[in-house]
């Protein structure tokens, strides 16, 4: 493909071959078994700035030469570089901020919850992300997890055990009555 084709498509908002870069990258992302989400407060911080470079670094090698492959140019060139800051590189972030930020809203609805509880995708909102809640066989969300930029759980906004269990049955419950019915 030519240098001009793909800055063409760079500007385009629909390119299979951009769309196939990116796709590429998540694949290769979601398949690696190392990935660990941020445990240190170095990591954590701003973002989770840190941790994304890190692991950005780690899965260059493997994206750049996806992309040098999809487009049919030279890995180290610098198409490749401007393919993936300007179209690629956002998406493995939004990946990986995922990730993370799932990880830490599991741990907390694991320990809280229990496992019939599962995780929707991360929403932003404003300086917090929204992670929503669901049942098997229960059609809408049922509460939510709100974290900071840096995952932690900010519990007087998210959903308690009572609060979704009053949701799901559809009216006030008791401590009692959740031991009783076990």
């Amino acid at each position: 493909m030519s240098a001009a084709k793909i800055l063409t498509d760079l500007n385009s908002k629909v390119s299979p071959d951009i769309d196939g870069c990116i796709e590429d990258a998540l694949q290769i992302v979601q398949t690696d078994v190392t990935l660990r989400p941020p445990k240190t407060a170095n990591e954590r911080q701003n973002g989770f700035a840190a941790w994304l470079a890190k692991e950005q670094a780690k899965f260059w090698p493997a994206i750049e030469q996806a992309i040098a492959q999809r487009l049919s140019v030279v890995p180290a060139s610098d198409i490749v570089q401007q393919v993936y800051v300007q179209q690629v590189q956002v998406e493995v972030e939004k990946l990986l901020r995922t990730f993370a930020l799932r990880y830490y809203a599991g741990l907390w609805v694991s320990k809280r919850m229990g496992d019939a509880v599962f995780l929707q995708a991360p929403e932003p909102q404003g300086d917090y992300w929204c992670v929503s809640l669901g049942v098997v066989n229960y059609q809408e969300s049922v509460g939510q997890v709100i974290l900071d930029s840096e995952g932690h759980i900010i519990e007087e906004q998210s959903t308690t055990r009572q609060q979704l269990l009053e949701r799901l049955h559809g009216q006030p419950f008791s401590p009692s009555e959740t031991t009783a019915r076990k």
